[in-house]
C-alpha cells in the first residue's frame, strides 16, 4: 500500500500562548501545515513563520467555516485537525507517522485528555474523550451547531469505530 500524506489543519486567533507548542508537537508528521487566522493581533503569525507553514488569514465566520476553509485548502488526501491549544503526545505522534504507512480507513478516532485547573482528568467521562480528528478529505466536513459536537462523514460509523484502537485488518 502506498504511504499517505497529511495535511495539518489548524485555526488560530491571538494563540501566541499556544501555538508554538502545537506546532512542534506536529513537525514532522507532514509538510503540508495550514494555519487559518482570523487576523491575530499578538505574536501568533510571527511564531507560526518560524515553522513550515502555510499562514492564510480569513475572516471569521465561524468555527465550522473556518475549519471547512482550511480543509478545502489541504493539499493531501487526509486531514488531521488540531486546535491551537493542544498537542499530540508522543505516543499519539508515533501512532500517526505508522499509521500513513499503512492507512485502511476513512477516519480514525484519537483520544483527548483534557487539562482542567492545572490538573489531567484521567477518569469519568472526560477521558477517554474520543475524538473524530483524522479522516479522508473526500469523505468528511465539520458541520452542525457546535463545532466539537460533530464531523459529517460520508462513511458507516461502524468503519470508523473499528478503527478506533489498534489497527484492524479486513
Amino acid at each position: 500500500m502506498q504511504e499517505q500524506n497529511i495535511s495539518v489543519v489548524i485555526i488560530t486567533l491571538n494563540e501566541q500562548r499556544n501555538i508554538r507548542r502545537c506546532l512542534e508537537s506536529v513537525a514532522g508528521i507532514t509538510d503540508d501545515i495550514i494555519i487559518i487566522d482570523s487576523f491575530s493581533n499578538d505574536k501568533t503569525e510571527e511564531i507560526c513563520k518560524e515553522f513550515n507553514v502555510r499562514f492564510i488569514k480569513n475572516q471569521f465566520e465561524g468555527y465550522i467555516e473556518q475549519k471547512n476553509f482550511g480543509n478545502s485548502l489541504a493539499k493531501y488526501s487526509y486531514i488531521f485537525s488540531i486546535d491551537a491549544d493542544e498537542a499530540l503526545s508522543p505516543e499519539l505522534r508515533r501512532a500517526i507517522i505508522e499509521l500513513k504507512e499503512n492507512c485502511l480507513c476513512d477516519a480514525y478516532f484519537m483520544n483527548r485528555l483534557t487539562n482542567y485547573c492545572g490538573k489531567w482528568i484521567h477518569h469519568t467521562d472526560w477521558y477517554p474523550d474520543r475524538k473524530l480528528r483524522l479522516w479522508r478529505k473526500n469523505k468528511g466536513r465539520w458541520a452542525g451547531i457546535i463545532l466539537h459536537n460533530l464531523t459529517i462523514l460520508q462513511i458507516l460509523w461502524l468503519k470508523a469505530v473499528f478503527c478506533a484502537g489498534k489497527k484492524q485488518e479486513y
